[in-house]
């Protein structure tokens, strides 16, 4: 579903997180030492990291020095940190949020790796 929902969204050039209906179950006191449900959770970060290094690497996201006049550069500059700000609402996201939260209590080893791309989500957002 994760592959389906980013290609939905993708056609329209956009890029969506997918979270799954599953999440409303990461309430249970318990949950995090729920081995297969972590396992499912961890497989969809990583999915996310796919999409978010590929929408911060990518060329039509990236300055060109070419630019021929300033407003194109201002828009430029003004669509990247639309992008990335759809994006860091994103992950503000409450049930992104529990997500993250259920894999850093169970010391997932891909919490790490979610934790830089979001710093450097907010990195490229003061550039922009």
């Amino acid at each position: 579903l994760c592959y389906l929902t980013s290609l939905h969204y993708k056609m329209a050039g956009l890029t969506v997180l997918y979270v799954p209906y599953v999440v409303k179950q990461i309430s249970r006191p318990d949950i995090q030492h729920d081995r297969e449900f972590v396992k499912n959770l961890e497989s969809i970060v990583v999915y996310w990291t796919t999409q978010i290094r590929t929408l911060i690497n990518d060329k039509t996201l990236v300055a060109q020095h070419d630019f021929v006049v300033p407003t194109e550069e201002y828009e430029f500059w003004l669509y990247r940190f639309e992008v990335l700000q759809g994006l860091d609402t994103q992950l503000q996201n409450e049930d992104v949020q529990q997500i993250i939260h259920v894999l850093r209590n169970s010391h997932s080893v891909y919490i790490k790796q979610v934790d830089e791309l979001i710093e450097e989500c907010h990195n490229e957002m003061e550039e922009a």
